[in-house]
């Protein structure tokens, strides 16, 4: 509720108005759910007719002010570099839940990957800037960071590493992945873990 109040008291768009007549008009509630439910599943903007009472049009205003509003208001402290503590703090999390060189993690589902291609997400790791972690899985010793991906591995378009992770319907066990791809998006290796 921290970005729905802060959006009600400092974008005039957000705060909810009288019409006319004197009926009250969507509330910021309305407004940044239907925002968020396109951005998190990939709702089409007339999805909101009658959940939330939204034209295509408004609901398509809400995400272009909702983005807008979320990078102003939020953009220094969410949408930074993670500093050289905020990546120690990842690793230990990572570490700790059995991941060691995890630095985060990534849904690949929807239309992730175009989102990633054009995310800064994975530049210091194209760059040769990733963080410098030492870390073993099975004996085998690593030396990137990584990102942990759902269901299946993700395909983007930077090079990188990530780890994927399935799961073994038969023997109901799970299988780690990890993949290389190069700067074509090709898989250069990809081996279970």
């Amino acid at each position: 509720m921290r970005i729905v109040d802060k959006l009600a008291n400092e974008v005039p768009y957000f705060q909810q108005r009288r019409d006319a007549t004197g009926r009250l008009g969507l509330s910021t509630l309305q407004k940044c759910t239907a925002a968020i439910r396109m951005m998190a599943y990939g709702s089409a903007a007339d999805a909101f007719d009658e959940y939330l009472r939204l034209s295509p049009n408004v609901a398509l205003a809400c995400l272009d002010k909702f983005t807008d509003s979320v990078v102003n208001l939020f953009g220094d402290e969410y949408l930074r570099r993670p500093t050289p503590a905020d990546l120690q703090r990842l690793l230990d999390v990572g570490e700790y839940r059995g991941f060691p060189g995890m630095i985060g993690s990534i849904d690949c589902t929807l239309n992730d990957i175009n989102i990633l291609d054009r995310s800064p997400v994975f530049d210091d790791i194209l760059h040769g800037r990733a963080p410098k972690v030492k870390y073993s899985v099975n004996g085998h010793e690593y030396k990137l960071a990584y990102y942990l991906t759902d269901g299946s591995i993700c395909h983007s378009q930077k090079p990188g590493s990530y780890l994927g992770y399935s799961k073994n319907w038969e023997n109901n066990e799970s299988v780690y992945h990890t993949a290389q791809y190069d700067s074509g998006g090709r898989t250069k290796w990809v081996q279970s873990v």
